[in-house]
């Protein structure tokens, strides 16, 4: 099945984990000028404050 599938992450104080599987597309935001983040920068480019696959756009099955 395909499709596009939002994700609303929320912490304060604490690590999260997020594995985006190959071939899923994604688009991250860091709303928090708190926390830092570690990002494959490869396969997800910043712009801004905002982490994009380069196919976002164009993906049958994307993160947002």
């Amino acid at each position: 099945e395909t499709g596009t599938v939002r994700a609303d992450i929320r912490g304060g104080a604490t690590e999260i984990n997020i594995r985006i599987p190959e071939g899923v597309a994604a688009r991250i935001t860091n709303n928090s000028s708190l926390s830092s983040v570690d990002i494959d920068t490869d396969r997800f480019p910043k712009f801004d404050r905002v982490y994009e696959s380069p196919d976002f756009d164009t993906a049958d099955n994307r993160v947002i």
